[in-house]
């Protein structure tokens, strides 16, 4: 039964943890690539979500308590491989989504908008195969940045 509670026992502890799957409501219709929490956030402007990355080339933004399906982001025309926030430096503006591909392209989503529609704000293309990306910390209010690696072009596959 999905909703029943597991218990396996914590090696390093000597207690229990338990772990309760999410049913239903968590699958997927591809393979998950990258999975971000909103919990690495230090914030309390943005609601309890993960978000994650599948070979399908979509995002997928789940809610962190029901675990259900809140919208999926549609841009990429390859797997999602790399996930990361980008934080602005005011603490009340909301963070940005930033995915990687291995379509090439890195893509920056407004996943925080007050309509609850995500919209995707920025595509960086040129990249030679898959895409990782992290968020680096703000230079101003109107100054975010992200780094984008690739991993080059393949050769003698």
């Amino acid at each position: 039964n999905d909703s029943q509670k597991q218990s396996a026992d914590a090696s390093n502890s000597g207690g229990g943890l338990e772990i309760q799957p999410g049913g239903a409501n968590t699958r997927h219709p591809h393979q998950i690539t990258a999975i971000l929490s909103s919990s690495s956030l230090n914030t309390n402007l943005v609601s309890s979500i993960y978000v994650t990355g599948c070979k399908d080339g979509k995002i997928r933004v789940m809610d962190g308590n029901t675990h259900e399906l809140k919208e999926v982001l549609e841009g990429h025309s390859n797997a999602v491989t790399s996930l990361s926030w980008i934080l602005p430096q005011n603490e009340s503006a909301k963070p940005w989504l930033v995915s990687g591909s291995w379509d090439g392209t890195a893509k920056i989503w407004d996943i925080f908008q007050n309509n609850n529609s995500s919209i995707c704000i920025g595509t960086l293309a040129g990249h030679e195969n898959t895409v990782s990306v992290a968020g680096l910390p703000a230079e101003s209010d109107s100054i975010r940045k992200v780094v984008t690696v690739s991993a080059g072009i393949a050769e003698g596959n």
